[in-house]
């Protein structure tokens, strides 16, 4: 599991880029700059789910240095299903 989602940062972050934009818009009154994400979003943690399931819940948590918030991806079934937001 850890090596297949760090070893491709991009597609984990587009897994959550599209659940992020909302909340990002919400709270910064902006989107997502364009452009490479890594100057804005850094990858904080990274819990593994059971058994390296990634079915199994799992979260993923960036820095976002702008508005210098946390963004942490609630994954269920390989997908984001909540996120939240803490700074």
């Amino acid at each position: 599991f850890c090596r297949h989602v760090l070893g491709n940062p991009d597609a984990l972050f587009e897994k959550c880029r599209q659940a992020f934009e909302p909340v990002f818009k919400e709270w910064t009154h902006q989107s997502i700059p364009s452009g490479d994400w890594k100057t804005n979003f850094q990858l904080d943690g990274l819990e593994i789910p059971m058994r390296g399931d990634e079915n199994s819940p799992w979260q993923a948590t960036y820095f976002v240095t702008a508005p210098g918030l946390y963004f942490t991806a609630n994954f269920q079934n390989s997908h984001v299903s909540q996120v939240l937001v803490n700074g």
